[in-house]
């Protein structure tokens, strides 16, 4: 699964360098990077690789505990200020910033 998430990375933003993974691992994605800066273009990946990055966020889910990807995302953020695109950009941060680690070995 990891390797369908390198892959899709890779293709929705080709200019990522080692350098940007190692911010990314160390620091999250929410410090803007080229193809997750912006809404539109978050949810565009998302929507493109919808199968593949829920069966991975249900599975770290599971993984750290939560009943499911939406009360990991809840105990993350307020809820009563979030909106569907604010989950797909989480969606999005959380396997950038997984790809990250895994790319760089962190």
């Amino acid at each position: 699964m990891m390797a369908k998430l390198i892959k899709a990375v890779e293709k929705h933003a080709p200019s990522l360098e080692y350098s940007d993974y190692e911010d990314i691992a160390k620091h999250g994605a929410n410090a803007g990077f080229n193809g997750f800066i912006y809404t539109r273009d978050i949810v565009d990946f998302v929507n493109k690789n919808e199968s593949t990055i829920m069966d991975y966020s249900n599975q770290l889910a599971d993984d750290l505990g939560y009943h499911s990807v939406f009360e990991m995302f809840a105990g993350q953020t307020n809820m009563s200020q979030c909106d569907i695109d604010d989950f797909r950009i989480y969606l999005a941060w959380v396997v950038l910033e997984e790809v990250a680690r895994v790319k760089t070995d962190l």
